[in-house]
């Protein structure tokens, strides 16, 4: 994610699917929100410059019950303790904690049983990992900081990377989330005469009748967490691609919970 761009993998098919979205300064979006789990991922917008339509990720919350924790490029701000540098996510005093200890690079709860709990792991200056659970599993995000390049205001920014759905619901919503029960199938692929491929796909949901269709372009993600990897582009805005519309998708603030 960043642009903002997000990368979403669909079940079914072997390459991820991107799209963009231009969004306002200062709007708040909600990218995943599961009832059953009790989870919510929330993005705030934030813009590269006044004369820049450009907008990226400034702000990531994630919130669970009694925990929240909100992330910049800078810091770590928790509800149970003081803002930290991401470089001292190690160096964390737990005398305010509570049902947390420290050990090594990880926090994590002392009542294991708890399926509430959100651990943090600092992979270097650049990543953090997010865990938590469910009933049904794990579930995991990949926080990576970027900063813009060759412009005359540096701007910080996240990428987001949901890496393991696995204890996610089925009725899970949201920008990202909508996609986890979805299932893609490539119906036709033509080739443009520009030389690229575009293909015709039909997103099925066994919970739900009907389905979608859409269109894609494969083009090279230089975005991805991994390098060299191509997605298809559904341009316009994820026209078709996603539910609704851009506006759908806006909440109040970083500490709210959308309606489903």
């Amino acid at each position: 994610v960043g642009d903002p761009h997000f990368t979403v993998s669909i079940r079914g098919l072997k390459r991820p699917v991107c799209f963009d979205l231009q969004g306002d300064d200062g709007d708040v979006i909600n990218l995943l929100a599961d009832d059953t789990a009790k989870l919510y991922v929330n993005a705030r917008i934030i813009k590269a410059s006044i004369n820049s339509k450009k907008t990226y990720l400034g702000e990531i919350s994630i919130l669970k019950p009694n925990k929240t924790w909100v992330i910049s490029p800078d810091q770590v701000e928790r509800t149970i303790s003081d803002q930290l540098q991401w470089k001292d996510i190690d160096k964390i005093n737990m005398t305010n904690a509570v049902n947390e200890t420290y050990d090594g690079d990880h926090i994590n709860q002392i009542d294991n049983t708890s399926i509430n709990d959100i651990s943090i792991r600092y992979s270097g200056y650049r990543t953090l990992t997010l865990t938590t659970s469910s009933k049904k599993g794990r579930i995991e995000f990949l926080l990576r900081r970027s900063q813009t390049k060759h412009q005359p205001i540096e701007i910080k920014y996240l990428n987001f990377y949901l890496t393991d759905s696995t204890g996610l619901s089925g009725s899970v919503y949201g920008l990202i989330g909508q996609f986890i029960s979805w299932k893609g199938n490539i119906t036709k692929l033509y080739m443009q005469p520009n030389g690229k491929i575009q293909s015709w796909i039909k997103l099925e949901n066994e919970r739900q009748n009907g389905g979608r269709n859409f269109t894609a372009v494969l083009t090279h993600n230089r975005r991805s967490m991994y390098s060299h990897q191509q997605c298809w582009t559904v341009w316009k805005e994820g026209k078709d691609f996603i539910k609704g519309k851009y506006e759908d998708y806006l909440i109040h603030g970083l500490h709210s919970k959308p309606s489903s």
